[in-house]
């Protein structure tokens, strides 16, 4: 994922800016609850550093924050990590529910499901982002040492919002790929790798893009780029085939289906 770099306004480093931060309200609009779970595991490490240098003096901010930045940009990639792996087992546990394969089987189910460029990306969003925090708020605090703002306007408000935002963005965007892929390594259990798929549009909002797609005859799943962050079109098998691993799961799964039934 391409994160890029915001430069700061004058206002900003001039502490003229009319940003407010609340450290104890994150604002998780627009995301799903496994996505809202995960975003406000990351802004709790956010809250906690900008509370801790809220109200200290520049000097003190040029001296401790480097390092206090540091071990929470730490924290923030180990939490984003096990964060991301919680919601692909749920994502895993509910799509194999939907395929009528029991709780207790579930465990046994085998998927060819590689997230580690996934992860590789949430690690490198996520340091990106420790980056430019790092380094706004030494240019701010620089820019103040050097008598260009005054002490009482001297605030890091708008770091933080910034921060936040990316770290919106990149929640979303990791968590979203993360589910599709999770789909589809499902979809290939249960129809087989060579099944052809239709890209089917998720309705009005629909973006021209995905229409043109919608449009395409069925094609391999690997020949089908992923659904755009926020999007919701789906591929659909071309007909509803059982391979014999599914047909396994199944077969199991009415076992222990009997069984609570007596």
């Amino acid at each position: 994922m391409m994160m890029v770099t915001e430069v700061p306004l004058n206002e900003e480093l001039l502490g003229w800016d009319n940003e407010t931060f609340q450290p104890d309200d994150p604002d998780v609009e627009d995301m799903d609850m496994d996505e809202q779970l995960m975003f406000i595991a990351l802004f709790v490490i956010f809250a906690k550093l900008y509370t801790d240098f809220e109200h200290k003096t520049v000097d003190y901010v040029l001296e401790k924050f480097p390092d206090a930045v540091t071990k929470a940009g730490k924290k923030l990639a180990e939490t984003s990590k096990t964060e991301l792996t919680k919601i692909v087992e749920e994502h895993r546990v509910s799509i194999l529910k939907e395929f009528n394969i029991h709780e207790k089987v579930i465990p046994k189910v085998k998927l060819d499901l590689d997230l580690k460029p996934t992860l590789n990306t949430l690690s490198l969003s996520a340091k990106a982002t420790i980056n430019q925090l790092k380094d706004d708020v030494a240019t701010k605090a620089a820019s103040f040492k050097a008598g260009m703002g005054e002490p009482k306007d001297f605030n890091l408000k708008a770091n933080f919002n910034r921060a936040i935002r990316r770290t919106k963005n990149f929640v979303k965007f990791n968590a979203q790929f993360a589910k599709q892929k999770v789909k589809r390594a499902a979809q290939k259990m249960r129809y087989g790798r060579n099944m052809l798929y239709y890209w089917v549009v998720a309705g009005r909002r629909t973006c021209e893009k995905c229409y043109a797609k919608a449009r395409l005859p069925p094609r391999p799943m690997d020949k089908w780029e992923y659904d755009h962050p926020n999007g919701h079109c789906e591929l659909v098998p071309e007909k509803d085939n059982a391979t014999k691993e599914y047909q396994s799961y199944l077969e199991e799964s009415q076992k222990y289906a009997d069984i609570s039934l007596i």
